[in-house]
């Protein structure tokens, strides 16, 4: 894997970052890799300013990829609650309490870009199986409107 260096543009870092956590949440045992990853460009855990590792200016305002990042993250955090139920032989293997709960924070995270069709389905999905119809079957009309 390409090593970044300060000379290499934060949007390279991003996509980097994201080839990087898409391949760890395409493993499954490794969403908790994927998970922080995307956290270093969404949500409160966003790193800004000068990347430590890599010496990147990751900037102050809204990421490169950041609605992407946060789909990522919230992919990851379905496969770590999926896994800790089955460790726990719980059923249903996703808590619609969690699932209302990644969505709550998708959405927040959605504001990067409101019609990230990817972001969009997610949500759906995801109010969907939380039972929230009312947004379920708004985040499907933005879909359609795509």
């Amino acid at each position: 894997m390409l090593r970044p260096r300060a000379t290499l543009t934060t949007e390279t870092l991003a996509v980097l970052d994201q080839l990087r956590a898409l391949r760890y949440l395409n493993r499954g045992n490794k969403a908790a890799e994927a998970h922080a990853i995307a956290s270093r460009w969404s949500g409160s855990e966003r790193l800004t300013g000068i990347d430590p590792a890599t010496e990147i200016d990751r900037g102050q305002g809204i990421p490169p990829g950041g609605a992407a990042f946060a789909n990522i993250g919230a992919l990851a955090k379905v496969q770590l609650a999926m896994k800790k139920a089955r460790t726990n032989n719980q059923t249903p293997l996703l808590d619609p309490a969690i699932a209302e709960e990644i969505a709550f924070e998708l959405a927040d995270a959605s504001l990067y870009d409101p019609r990230n069709a990817d972001v969009l389905q997610n949500l759906k999905v995801l109010f969907g199986y939380a039972g929230d119809t009312e947004r379920a079957e708004l985040a499907g009309r933005l879909v359609r409107q795509e």
